[in-house]
Parts: structure tokens; C-alpha cells; sequence
């Protein structure tokens, strides 16, 4: 589950599961699958990745036997991780500006 947490804060700025208390977050963490929402402008091809890496069930998620089937993602689809080690991070502007949290609708 931590990859997909991170992802979607990297993207969002936020954290994919809060609660007032740790244990009001922890209980949202268990219903991942019903908790989670993504804001307005939270990428369709990110939430894919995201939700399928949040699942609860380490052996259900994404690439947990096999790493070429998270690699394949479309998210990764220009990705070269033949040449990650030597490659140049991307600049990325933080996203969190443009996207639209609803009162209440966020976790």
C-alpha cells in the first residue's frame, strides 16, 4: 500500500486516508476500498494505478507476483526503467493547486 500513498499524496498533496484521530484513520485504511476518493483533477490514469495498489490484500495488489504487470501500467508507459538509475528526475510543479477538494467528500 505505500507506493499507491505515496503516489496519490506526490499528486494530490494530501494524504489518501485522515481521520481526526490515528484511529479514525487507521479504521479508513481498513476500508480503503470504500474510503478512498480522489479530488476533482486527480488523473484518471493515476487513480487506476492508485486504487489498485490500495488494496488491503497485500497479494491482490498490483505487481505483488510479478513487477512487469505494475510496470506495464499506462501510467509508466513512457517510463525506461532499463535507465532509471542514470536518469534525471523529471521538475514537477505540485499539482494541488489545481485540484478541488469538496468539503467533507475528502478523507
Amino acid at each position: 500500500m505505500n507506493i499507491g500513498c505515496i503516489i496519490y499524496q506526490m499528486i494530490s498533496g494530501r494524504p489518501p486516508f485522515r481521520g481526526v484521530t490515528p484511529y479514525m484513520t487507521l479504521e479508513k485504511i481498513k476500508k480503503a476500498k470504500e474510503s478512498l476518493v480522489f479530488p476533482q483533477g486527480f488523473p484518471t490514469v493515476a487513480q487506476d494505478l492508485v486504487s489498485r495498489l490500495l488494496v488491503i490484500e497485500p497479494m491482490e495488489r498490483l505487481g505483488a507476483t510479478n513487477y512487469a504487470d505494475l510496470k506495464a501500467h499506462p501510467l509508466f508507459y513512457n517510463t525506461k526503467f532499463e535507465n532509471l538509475a542514470s536518469m534525471t528526475a523529471p521538475l514537477m510543479a505540485p499539482l494541488s493547486h489545481q485540484l478541488v477538494w469538496t468539503e467533507g467528500r475528502h478523507n
